[in-house]
């Protein structure tokens, strides 16, 4: 598979054997049921999933220039209208490429639904759904009740954003520099990642101090 092209759902379920998906399933969805319960049942399930690598936990985030962001990248919504990134350009962006279909990408939804609601009024957020099946994104996202911005690909990815992995993640700061970069899944409502990205947001409003902001972000449940 050449590595600009979207992932396909046969070739990201072709790394797993049988018993591996069906043990990643239970997991995801053990923690997507357990999300909003505290105790020993959700820390067991997420642990699970952190003990083999599929949902990693967040320690502490550096912003790092990565290298330059491409806003050429053709993007589709959901009912047909076609834009590119450029026209989130000067803006923090939050870039997630998934699939309805992926268990990793299932496990961390909830967590980048919460920091949409929090952060979706200075962050420009993209999921870009890699599905091949619209009926099951659209049932998929029926069903959770997200309201997040999903898009599809306008054509293959290309660098920066080819990946043959998902979900994968870019964070863009306001000046167009890639500072974030991440195969697998995260819990992107981390204090740790919701302190990096008000620090960005902080920076693009251009705030001389943006400490305030940061503890403003970390207090919200």
């Amino acid at each position: 598979m050449p590595p600009s092209q979207p992932v396909p759902r046969k070739s990201f379920r072709s790394r797993f054997s049988a018993g591996r998906v069906a043990l990643v399933v239970l997991a995801c969805t053990a923690l997507l049921l357990w999300q909003d319960v505290p105790g020993r049942a959700y820390r067991r399930a997420k642990n699970a999933l952190v003990s083999r690598g599929y949902f990693l936990p967040v320690t502490t985030l550096v912003v790092k220039p990565i290298g330059p962001a491409r806003y050429d990248l053709p993007l589709r919504t959901l009912d047909g209208k076609s834009l590119s990134l450029a026209q989130f350009k000067g803006k923090v962006i939050f870039l997630n490429v998934w699939a309805s279909w992926c268990p990793p990408c299932r496990g961390e939804m909830p967590g980048i639904d919460k920091l949409y609601r929090e952060r979706g009024g200075d962050v420009a957020f993209v999921l870009l759904s890699v599905d091949d099946n619209r009926k099951m994104l659209d049932h998929y996202l029926a069903q959770k009740g997200y309201g997040l911005p999903v898009y599809l690909p306008g054509s293959a990815l290309a660098a920066p954003y080819k990946t043959q992995s998902i979900p994968a993640t870019f964070v863009i700061d306001h000046q167009g520099q890639i500072v974030f970069r991440h195969e697998g899944a995260l819990d992107y409502y981390a204090p740790s990642f919701r302190t990096l990205l008000a620090s960005l947001v902080v920076a693009s409003q251009g705030k001389a101090d943006g400490v305030a902001e940061r503890a403003s972000a970390l207090k919200k449940p």
